[in-house]
């Protein structure tokens, strides 16, 4: 079972992957989530589309930034 924070670390990696190759709107949460090794299940646990995974890293940088 993975925890949340690997599977939020699985998913930012995998998607900066496949964005150096394609675009973001080529990318299917299919190929996503095969790329980052986890269910689709798991990634509609966690997110609604593929760009709250955008959104939710960028809140987390400034949450982080802001702390310091």
């Amino acid at each position: 079972m993975f925890t949340i924070q690997i599977v939020i670390e699985s998913l930012e990696t995998a998607l900066a992957s496949l964005i150096e190759t394609k675009n973001f709107s080529e990318i299917s949460i299919s190929e996503l989530v095969k790329k980052a090794g986890i269910a689709r299940s798991t990634f509609h646990r966690n997110y609604e589309c593929k760009e709250d995974i955008i959104r939710f890293s960028i809140r987390r940088t400034l949450n982080e930034f802001s702390m310091q």
